[in-house]
């Protein structure tokens, strides 16, 4: 996240998406597309390789992989104890399935995971010291203000990454801020990246002059950056 010349505090940061739709494929004489669920998505990519399968992409949101299989290996791969489960991936309707990745800064640490999935890397810092109780991005634990991440300064950016499913079809940016001692030219720039933050685009600003007395709701749309590698400031 870009700072220039500025003190406030972000908190619960987090993406909400809907999972819509899952395209089938079938690209080769015998084979069909499949999600493979297992523990982690490193362990479904394994087990998809070792039954002699084809993973086509990785779904880190919700610890699958997308492969093309044979029936033989479909059968592999459920005869398999750290295979959760094995399904077609087919045109379905997810009605109101909504999931979050999301972080309430309650921990001294840039690794929470306070959603109903996991984000795909801890926090990032740029600019700064790379720790979370010091420097320009830090995470304040007093009994006043515990669950808050502050920034101050400028030169800085924090970032994450969040892998989303190629099925999602919506995704929001969601977090309480409360702006104190912004002058007239002083912003947060808020911004999103489809490839994990290779290319970055801004989709809006916390702006002064202003002095909050108080945290304030704020959501933006990052739909546009819906992909394997999302990444938000």
């Amino acid at each position: 996240m870009g700072v220039r010349e500025i003190s406030s505090a972000l908190k619960r940061c987090a993406i909400a998406f809907a999972l819509v739709a899952l395209a089938a494929s079938a690209r080769e004489p015998g084979a069909h597309s499949y999600i493979v669920r297992a523990a982690t998505t490193e362990a479904a990519r394994v087990a998809v390789v070792a039954a002699g399968g084809a993973v086509t992409h990785e779904l880190r949101i919700i610890d699958s992989v997308a492969a093309r299989l044979t029936p033989t290996q479909r059968a592999r791969l459920e005869a398999r104890r750290d295979v959760r489960s094995v399904f077609a991936d087919a045109p379905v309707k997810l009605a109101s399935l909504t999931s979050t990745v999301g972080d309430n800064f309650n921990q001294a640490r840039w690794t929470n995971d306070d959603g109903t999935h996991r984000w795909a890397t801890a926090w990032t810092e740029t600019g700064d010291d790379g720790q979370a109780l010091t420097g320009k991005s830090s995470i304040t634990l007093s009994l006043l203000e515990s669950g808050r991440l502050s920034l101050t300064g400028s030169g800085t950016r924090l970032a994450r990454r969040a892998s989303l499913p190629p099925g999602a079809v919506h995704a929001t940016l969601s977090f309480d801020a409360q702006r104190i001692s912004l002058e007239s030219n002083d912003f947060v720039s808020v911004q999103a990246s489809g490839n994990g933050g290779i290319d970055w685009t801004e989709v809006g600003r916390l702006a002064g002059p202003a002095n909050d007395g108080s945290s304030t709701r704020v959501s933006f749309d990052v739909s546009p950056f819906i992909s394997s590698d999302t990444a938000i400031p």
